[in-house]
């Protein structure tokens, strides 16, 4: 997969992309209980798109939120409909090349919601998110279906933007000896890794 195509691709679905999205809120209710979003606390959204998530942080009360996507379009929209919210920022980078220094151990909880077959090498993301984790704050890769929907969505017109997602308990490796396994859910109707950062 090459980064520009998977930008490119995501700059052509963005003008429709809200009206595509099945907004399931008992599901996504589940997946930030289990990666501990709650009142407070600071959140890095990782391919945010157009901020799906962010009624739902905002809901918890979540003290900020970082979105980041690698679709200028995605995050053009992002912007423009959380525009008047000050806790919320919009970063238009590979989630790779988030600046250390500004985030070292900055955050309580990340965030990757239906987007993890779309990076090129799983293993750097985590890598590269870990120091801006605090101690005990919490990494979740989620799905609102499971591995075998997802693939088959992804067998179409984006095979070339997206890797096969694995059984969670093999994508549960990529977590180091830095990390915890709190929860793991593999099923028809919901994906869902959550670990906290030792």
């Amino acid at each position: 997969m090459d980064k520009q195509n998977i930008k490119a691709f995501f700059d052509m679905l963005a003008p429709e992309w809200d009206n595509g999205q099945i907004i399931e809120e008992t599901k996504i209710n589940h997946i930030l209980d289990s990666a501990k979003v709650k009142a407070g606390c600071r959140v890095l959204d990782i391919a945010c798109g157009t901020g799906v998530l962010f009624p739902f942080y905002l809901q918890r009360e979540c003290a900020e939120i970082v979105g980041v996507d690698i679709s200028s379009a995605m995050c053009e929209l992002a912007a423009a409909k959380f525009a008047d919210i000050d806790k919320i920022t919009i970063l238009n980078c590979d989630a790779a090349e988030l600046p250390k220094e500004q985030f070292a151990e900055h955050f309580d909880c990340c965030m990757i919601y239906n987007a993890f077959p779309h990076f090129t090498d799983p293993q750097k993301l985590i890598s590269c998110l870990t120091p801006l984790l605090k101690k005990n704050g919490t990494i979740t890769i989620a799905h609102s279906m499971g591995k075998d929907r997802i693939n088959a969505h992804h067998s179409g017109e984006a095979s070339s933007v997206s890797r096969g997602l694995d059984a969670a308990d093999k994508t549960a490796l990529l977590f180091t000896d830095n990390f915890a396994i709190d929860y793991i859910l593999d099923e028809e109707e919901i994906y869902l890794i959550s670990a906290h950062k030792k």
